[in-house]
């Protein structure tokens, strides 16, 4: 028994020690989010630009639109950057 009153088992301990590869995993992994979240943001401000230009009104449809597209070149980036990586 510890002095909480909890019992020590294996599973309450933890090994914080990490291996070189496990850190550059999530240097990997960070990366990736960074990468991906700019181009969202960057993909969603020109594809607005654009579709302003072609005079399509602003609603739903073309905000969906919008995110889809945004959203599909965030993951190409995300794929792409964890492709380079490895």
């Amino acid at each position: 028994m510890t002095s909480d009153g909890f019992p020590r088992s294996a599973e309450n301990t933890f090994d914080l020690r990490f291996s070189p590869s496990d850190l550059f995993r999530r240097e990997q992994a960070v990366l990736s989010i960074v990468l991906s979240t700019i181009a969202f943001f960057v993909s969603a401000y020109y594809l607005k630009r654009y579709l302003e230009d072609m005079g399509i009104e602003k609603g739903m449809t073309r905000g969906a639109l919008i995110f889809s597209i945004a959203l599909l070149i965030s993951y190409v980036v995300a794929l792409a950057a964890d492709h380079l990586a490895n």
